[in-house]
């Protein structure tokens, strides 16, 4: 119960972070041109108390994962894996980082709308990435820990991605209203395999 309770503690503080309304309430504060740096590293520092929790806890198989299972977890985990480096590389890394933010003002530093590569087939592949990796891991290894890591996760990239997609929005308007009528938002389209192992 306390993990779970941490979990959501860091998923809410994420989520936090990442609203517009903070970003906003920084606004030409010192922190404003390293905010994505400081996000970035709040979000790595956060995660160590979850980390800590779940190496000490004493934990319970839930069940018996076959030989089929493992593989198949292995597999699924392997190509989210991929998804996320395949999907990083497509998207300006100094942004995602916030180095791109450092070299220029925030108000002068533009992002573009992705619309190739993995985006071609999903409008989430960071997120359809995440969802493999994490059940991946809780099917390989079944404890109540990584399943509620995974359940948890999962509500709360719905959450993420709701409000995404209304940011993307208010961002690029009808070019992203266009894009969303074409591609699916997490179960990527026919040939995504293909493109990712390309």
């Amino acid at each position: 119960m306390v993990f779970a309770l941490c979990l959501i503690a860091y998923y809410i503080i994420h989520s936090l972070l990442a609203s517009s309304y903070l970003k906003h309430l920084l606004k030409d504060s010192f922190i404003e041109g390293y905010y994505r740096i400081w996000y970035n590293l709040i979000a790595v520092i956060s995660l160590l108390p979850l980390i800590y929790l779940y190496q000490t806890a004493e934990k319970t198989k839930l069940f018996e994962g076959g030989i089929l299972i493992k593989i198949g977890s292995l597999f699924f985990f392997l190509m989210g894996l991929f998804t996320l480096i395949k999907s990083l590389w497509q998207y300006d890394l100094r942004e995602f980082s916030g180095l791109g933010q450092v070299a220029v003002s925030s108000d002068e530093y533009k992002t573009n709308l992705v619309i190739t590569g993995m985006n071609a087939y999903v409008r989430h592949p960071l997120y359809f990435a995440a969802l493999l990796i994490v059940w991946s891991i809780a099917c390989f290894r079944p404890n109540e820990y990584l399943v509620m890591t995974a359940g948890i996760t999962t509500l709360y990239l719905w959450v993420g991605i709701a409000s995404e997609e209304r940011k993307l929005v208010k961002e690029f308007g009808e070019d992203y209203i266009d894009y969303r009528r074409k591609i699916p938002m997490i179960i990527p389209r026919i040939g995504f395999l293909k493109a990712l192992f390309q």
